[in-house]
C-alpha cells in the first residue's frame, strides 16, 4: 500500500490522504482549524531549529547567547511545545543572525473565524 491511501475504505475504493482529510473535516468543522494550529506549531519548531543549524550552533552555545539554558531551546524546537513568545523569537532569530518577520493573513470564510473562536475558548477552559 503507497504512502498516501489508507486502510479506510469508501465502498469498494480506498480513500488517498486528501480525501480521508476533507470527510474528517466536514464531519468536524473544527478539526480543519485545529489540525492547522498544530501544523503551524510544528512549522514554528522547524524553522527555529533549521535556523540554529544554518547558524552553526548548537542548543547549548545558543542558550548562552540567549542567556538561558539548552533544555529551554530544546522546548521552543519541540513540535509540542505552545508556550512561543513574539520577543523570544525575536531574540532567538537575533541570536541566530536573522530577523524575525510576522505576517497577519485572514482566514477564509466567517464559518472559519467562528469556529477558530470556539476552539480558542475550549482550549481555555
Amino acid at each position: 500500500m503507497s504512502n498516501t491511501q489508507t486502510d479506510y475504505s469508501a465502498g469498494d475504493r480506498l480513500l488517498d490522504h486528501e480525501a480521508l482529510q476533507e470527510r474528517w473535516y466536514a464531519e468536524d468543522p473544527g478539526m480543519k482549524v485545529r489540525v492547522e494550529a498544530r501544523v503551524a506549531e510544528y512549522e514554528v519548531a522547524m524553522q527555529l531549529r533549521k535556523m540554529r543549524l544554518a547558524a552553526g550552533l548548537t542548543q547549548k552555545e545558543l542558550a548562552a547567547r540567549l542567556e538561558t539554558t539548552n533544555s529551554v531551546i530544546s522546548r521552543l524546537e519541540s513540535a509540542t511545545y505552545r508556550g512561543h513568545t513574539v520577543a523570544l523569537l525575536y531574540r532567538f532569530a537575533d541570536a541566530c543572525g536573522q530577523r524575525l518577520e510576522l505576517r497577519f493573513t485572514p482566514i477564509q470564510g466567517e464559518a472559519a473565524v467562528e469556529t477558530a473562536v470556539e476552539t480558542e475558548a475550549q482550549e481555555a477552559a
